[in-house]
């Protein structure tokens, strides 16, 4: 019989593991910014983390933790979830000013548009607008179409008047920004005014 495996021969076995998954990680990355994923104009989406179990020996586990970036759709899904509170809450039946719809898909603005890009946009009017929300349109009844992401900014106008102000005022032509009601139980019927220069 041979000798039983030594203990440095498993920790360098876990080592390897551990540099492989985080080479892996790395690649992942750089093929993110390849593609396009790492224009300077955007506003870096928090990471989501992996995690992966590794076994040296029965009875004893090694934890190695990865970040790996979130998916444009689902970077989308997680922000709509946490901005629904806000919405829901404090901004239930208030207008708002609505800067932006789109669906992957979508041709406007002279492209087909795909998660990636409406993300980029809705962050870019976040960043220059804090108090900017997304909503995805299936969850709120005063939206007509459906699976629509929207932009919103949630100033709690207390009127369309107001938000459609606010429009004007921050440069937007009446085709980028509109007066929405933001509203979990009002129907889409009155919950759009649009304006003109």
């Amino acid at each position: 019989m041979g000798e039983p495996p030594r203990r440095g021969a498993t920790t360098v076995q876990l080592l390897l593991v551990v540099v492989i998954v985080v080479l892996m990680a790395a690649g992942g990355a750089l093929v993110w910014l390849w593609a396009g994923g790492g224009d300077d104009s955007e506003t870096a989406s928090p990471a989501s983390t992996t995690t992966v179990s590794v076994t040296e020996e029965p009875g004893t586990e090694e934890t190695v933790t990865s970040t790996v970036q979130a998916a444009p759709g689902a970077r989308l899904q997680e922000i709509a979830l946490h901005d629904r509170g806000d919405l829901a809450g404090g901004l239930n039946n208030r207008w708002a000013a609505q800067l932006s719809a789109k669906q992957p898909g979508v041709f406007a603005e002279g492209r087909t548009w795909t998660e990636a890009d409406i993300l980029a946009e809705h962050e870019q009017l976040r960043s220059r607008f804090p108090q900017s929300r997304l909503v995805m349109s299936t969850q709120w009844p005063v939206f007509s179409l459906q699976g629509w992401w929207v932009t919103v900014m949630a100033g709690g106008f207390s009127s369309p008047d107001a938000a459609n102000d606010w429009c004007r005022t921050n440069g937007f032509s009446p085709d980028h920004c509109f007066a929405k009601l933001i509203s979990t139980s009002a129907s889409s019927e009155g919950s759009t005014k649009y304006w003109k220069k």
